[in-house]
């Protein structure tokens, strides 16, 4: 929607953006919390991820923001890369719902088997992708 100067924005729609925005930020945040793992951190021997991690854990997205430059996500890239970590998004769970639009007591099984059958693959096609790399399965 395109609003000229005399129009009131549609505060209830920028609302629900900025709900959206915050939510996946939360999100990502929880994710890049998790990808540093302890073998990460052990090879930060200058500290440089200190502020980033006491930003991330304690929740201050001005903080985590400001501490987030180019060089640092650099860095990161460099400490998943030296890791040999590799995150591959998959969708499962669209799948998933494709195939079985609800679970109850009588297909519970076929819906667990079919999400083993569903990781199973997933895992396998990111091997082939990424010889020789550590693969995590995104469900996001």
């Amino acid at each position: 929607m395109l609003l000229n100067l005399v129009m009131t924005p549609p505060q209830e729609e920028i609302k629900d953006f900025i709900r959206r925005v915050d939510k996946t930020l939360d999100s990502k945040k929880r994710q890049l919390s998790q990808l540093l793992t302890k073998q990460i951190l052990e090879e930060d021997k200058g500290n440089k991820l200190d502020k980033l991690l006491r930003a991330i854990q304690a929740a201050e997205l001005d903080s985590f923001v400001l501490n987030l430059t180019d060089e640092m996500v650099e860095y990161l890239k460099d400490l998943l890369d030296r890791a040999n970590i590799v995150t591959e998004v998959s969708r499962i769970f669209l799948r998933l719902t494709e195939r079985f639009s609800f679970v109850d007591e009588e297909n519970i099984e076929e819906v667990v088997k079919a999400f083993r059958e569903e990781l199973e693959n997933a895992l396998r096609g990111a091997r082939e992708k990424y010889k020789g790399k550590k693969i995590r399965i995104s469900l996001k």
